[in-house]
């Protein structure tokens, strides 16, 4: 659990529990830590879609095989799935506490849990057409398939391990 996270509990326990005023330094604190957070984020994105646009360039700049043809249609076929998710996803996320800490709590753990699904289905889905792909154009190889697993192996451990901290309840973080 980092220091925010802490905060935010600490926080949701004072709002719930007492009538006191929660200090406004320390709520306005975490608010702008999380729209940094947020904006981390888009930047993060927006840098990888950028790679994806160098790439795709790249794969261009000298003609397309029949394979790197498939393979970018499926890059920004899974962009196109990604992208509008990770914005519908963050939406209201930008705002700050809307009726109480524990509110904006509930939010949040929705979006994670939202999240987490998402990423999930979506790595299943990209590596299933992926593997498809490759056994296609002869180019599935021992070492595609170990860096198949070696990425599964760590979605799944990413995946196990959001799942515990989203599931743990706020008064025990």
């Amino acid at each position: 659990m980092t220091i925010k996270e802490h905060d935010w509990n600490s926080l949701t326990r004072v709002w719930q529990s007492s009538s006191d005023e929660v200090a406004t330094a320390t709520l306005s604190r975490l608010i702008a830590a999380e729209r940094r957070r947020l904006a981390a984020t888009v930047l993060g994105e927006a840098v990888t879609v950028g790679a994806f646009v160098a790439l795709s360039w790249l794969a261009m700049r000298d003609g397309l095989a029949v394979w790197e043809t498939v393979w970018l249609t499926t890059l920004w076929l899974f962009t196109a799935v990604a992208a509008p998710f990770a914005w519908w996803n963050r939406r209201g996320a930008w705002s700050s506490m809307i009726e109480s800490v524990a509110e904006f709590e509930r939010r949040r753990t929705a979006r994670r849990r939202r999240t987490l699904r998402f990423s999930c289905a979506l790595f299943i889905a990209e590596v299933i057409t992926v593997s498809i792909q490759l056994a296609w154009f002869d180019r599935f190889s021992a070492l595609t398939m170990w860096t198949l697993v070696a990425m599964t192996i760590a979605v799944s451990l990413w995946g196990i391990w959001m799942k515990r901290r989203i599931d743990v309840p706020p008064a025990e973080m």
